[in-house]
């Protein structure tokens, strides 16, 4: 189980937790579905974006490339992967892993669909943490 070894009082602290964003994109598409992820986390009433990655408990990281002939302006494939913190040994756990491609006219539907992600991930925490 993910939370094991984790007080319920964490669960607590982390009703909404802390989210750090780590991207590495050389295309333009790439970098405005970077951008709009920060900006739904921020606007989320679950999650708290944080610029400062040891603050952190869970971490979206993202990369992009190019994926059409055009020099990266209307599509990009990603790679989108969560990690959390372990609460014991200070190191990240895999969670979970997706990847796609997003156009440059779904950039922000794109985003919110890595921020739902990123929600049931908190929340299959959280129920974890109930259930101990």
């Amino acid at each position: 189980m993910v939370a094991a070894g984790w007080t319920t009082n964490a669960a607590a602290q982390e009703a909404r937790p802390r989210i750090y964003v780590n991207y590495t994109s050389q295309d333009a598409v790439g970098r405005r579905l970077a951008y709009e992820l920060r900006t739904e986390i921020a606007r989320s009433p679950l999650l708290s974006l944080t610029d400062v990655e040891d603050d952190a408990f869970i971490r979206a990281n993202l990369i992009t490339i190019a994926a059409d002939d055009n020099d990266g302006y209307s599509l990009t494939a990603y790679s989108f992967v969560i990690t959390i913190k372990d609460l014991d040994g200070g190191f990240d756990k895999f969670y979970t892993h997706f990847a796609g491609i997003c156009g440059a006219n779904r950039v922000q539907l794109c985003a919110r669909d890595m921020v739902t992600s990123i929600v049931e991930t908190r929340d299959d925490i959280i129920a974890a943490l109930q259930q101990r």
